[in-house]
């Protein structure tokens, strides 16, 4: 099998790409259409759109604010933003999720998650359906130090939410009206585990997560276990079922690189319609903080489960790269997506590494440069298709010369007709100081 590629700079821009198609055949880029001139939204705190009746529901980071805005896509129309918190400190940790009420009396109202960098969790809840101009006063979901809600709807029409509370691990909540929630469940340990992905086709929940090691400040592997009731029970990859909370000798082990010094590190999870699991992750990756200070190249791959075992899959001809701030500590390369319901089709980084100078990295001799570019597998491999954005050199500030980077989400419009959300990073020196601005792009067809 193949491997996946994937070129990841350090800054961020906030894109969603909106007027193009980008079809199998083509490799044009897409059209780009600006959504929010400055913001930024997170690889870990998901769903930040949401599609509803004809229109796109996003929310994202504008420095301290928490916006919420729509698109609307049978006039093209973009409403104005809406301010629901501001915060009081730079930290683009604080990075909204949303979800709209499937079912109720409050059916179709929009509900924001929002939670600043190891602080208590809110939500809001849209007075109107349809309508983002009033809300309900802020609801405390968990007074706690929490990070990365992820909202997943049920076919009862309640919504299971998963987040990271600290010194906890990763617990979960319910709710069926968006503003009274259960009490808290611990879903998976804090024992190394730092960063849980979650993808969800009908009422099957899958999670996908990787463990950290603080006393060689190391990402390393992959796990992987799966609920079919909603996120009550787990099961290992084989069905054999696991008690809460997750841990990763609990769970399936898809990627072990426990003698290595290297980095690996998952980045998405997503599921066929078939029910396959594939999670997308970077590995091979030279630990820099271990001593070594070649940290610009990985390999980024795709592991699939293939009923009995996990594969490992390259897509080649990606560029992937991994960039250290002022301070010499890590810019992450953090993004790629995976299409729901069709995990032969990722979105990934390509482009070139920046060289730097000076004993902190300050000096940039040549900028890093990335763009987003749509791949697809068939029997003879990944093919790369084209650019979802133009090439670099169409879009760096000369101004700003830093590295970029990209994070993605799909967002399921109709069957067959999806968008893309991308950040993109134009400036990062560190998660508090960036410079980021929002678009979207439509992508169609097998």
């Amino acid at each position: 099998m193949k491997v996946l590629k994937i070129l990841l700079p350090g800054l961020l821009s906030i894109a969603m790409l909106a007027a193009g198609r980008l079809d199998a055949g083509t490799t044009d880029p897409g059209r780009t259409s600006t959504l929010a001139p400055e913001g930024i939204t997170s690889w870990t705190t998901r769903p930040h759109a949401v599609y509803h009746n004809g229109r796109t529901y996003y929310g994202y980071q504008n420095r301290r604010s928490v916006e919420v805005n729509y698109w609307d896509h049978a006039t093209g129309k973009i409403g104005s933003p809406v301010v629901l918190h501001t915060y009081s400190y730079d930290d683009d940790h604080g990075t909204p999720s949303l979800f709209v009420i499937p079912a109720g009396e409050h059916a179709g109202k929009l509900v924001v998650l929002y939670a600043h960098h190891n602080n208590p969790l809110y939500s809001r809840r849209s007075r109107t359906a349809g309508d983002i101009r009033a809300w309900d006063d802020a609801v405390t979901v968990d007074g706690g130090a929490c990070n990365y809600p992820k909202p997943l709807v049920r076919s009862d029409g309640s919504v299971w939410l998963s987040y990271r509370l600290s010194g906890t691990g990763h617990v979960y909540r319910t709710t069926s009206d968006g503003a009274t929630w259960s009490a808290p469940t611990t879903l998976a340990s804090a024992d190394g585990l730092l960063y849980g992905f979650l993808a969800a086709r009908g009422d099957t929940f899958h999670l996908g997560f990787g463990l950290y090691e603080p006393n060689t400040k190391r990402f390393r592997d992959a796990y992987h276990a799966f609920s079919d009731d909603g996120g009550v029970r787990w099961k290992r990859s084989d069905g054999t079922a696991i008690s809460l909370p997750i841990t990763a000798a609990k769970a399936t082990c898809a990627y072990d690189d426990a003698e290595s010094i290297e980095w690996s590190r998952v980045l998405d999870i997503a599921v066929d319609d078939d029910g396959t699991p594939a999670m997308l992750f970077y590995h091979n990756m030279p630990n820099f903080r271990s001593g070594s200070l070649k940290f610009l190249d990985m390999t980024v791959s795709q592991l699939r489960w293939d009923g009995s075992r996990w594969q490992i899959e390259e897509i080649q001809n990606a560029a992937p790269y991994h960039r250290a701030n002022l301070k010499g500590q890590a810019v992450y390369a953090c993004s790629g997506a995976q299409k729901p319901g069709d995990i032969d089709t990722a979105v990934v980084m390509e482009g070139r590494h920046g060289e730097y100078s000076g004993s902190g990295f300050q000096t940039i001799v040549v900028p890093c440069r990335a763009h987003a570019v749509l791949y697809r597998r068939s029997e003879a491999g990944w093919r790369r298709i084209g650019p979802v954005t133009g090439a670099p050199e169409t879009w760096e500030d000369p101004s700003q010369p830093e590295a970029f980077e990209t994070r993605v989400q799909w967002i399921e419009r109709a069957r067959g007709d999806f968008e893309l959300i991308l950040s993109r990073v134009t400036r990062y020196r560190a998660f508090q100081d960036w410079t980021s601005t929002l678009i979207g792009a439509a992508i169609q067809g097998k």
